[in-house]
């Protein structure tokens, strides 16, 4: 009698663990993938769009930048963009930086992934970076507005702050 009782026990123990039966699938581990591409990031600014545009255009679409003796600087919400500009007067360098915020009393420094400042700025990272150096990962080369233009991202401590787009 105990014999029996021990496996109707048992019985009914593994049919309702839900691993067995039509209802349940195959075991595996399904924990989160934080993957960049996969996150959806607000868009800062679309860098992307302003390469090749003049003075003025950068001044009707982000506001009146300051002038220095060889770039303007747009302040932004979330930022400042440097913008220098070639000998035809249009925008061939643009930088981003993102300011510090806080959160519930903690500093937020950042993007955890190079890609996800990228989509935050309209461009095109991903895959491995093509160099490494102080100045940051530059990522391959593509086309905007007929100019070969390089994304560089530079981490600053744990997490990717700043943006560079160099075109000619």
């Amino acid at each position: 009698m105990r014999l029996i009782l021990v496996l109707v026990v048992l019985g009914v123990a593994v049919l309702g663990c839900g691993r067995f039966g039509a209802s349940s699938g195959p075991v595996s581990n399904s924990s989160a993938n934080t993957n960049a591409s996969t996150t959806k990031v607000a868009k800062i600014v679309d860098m992307s769009q302003l390469v090749g545009k003049t003075a003025a255009e950068m001044n009707t679409i982000l506001g009146q930048g300051k002038v220095n003796s060889t770039s303007v600087t747009y302040d932004i919400p979330q930022g400042f963009i440097i913008a220098s500009f070639s000998k035809d007067k249009k925008v061939d360098s643009l930088t981003f930086t993102l300011n510090s915020s806080t959160a519930d009393g903690k500093t937020l420094p950042g993007y955890q992934f190079a890609e996800e400042l990228g989509q935050a700025l309209g461009l095109t990272i991903s895959g491995t970076p093509t160099s490494t150096t102080a100045l940051g990962e530059k990522y391959e080369e593509y086309m905007l507005s007929g100019m070969k233009c390089e994304p560089t991202v530079k981490k600053i401590g744990k997490a990717y702050r700043d943006a560079s787009l160099y075109c000619r």
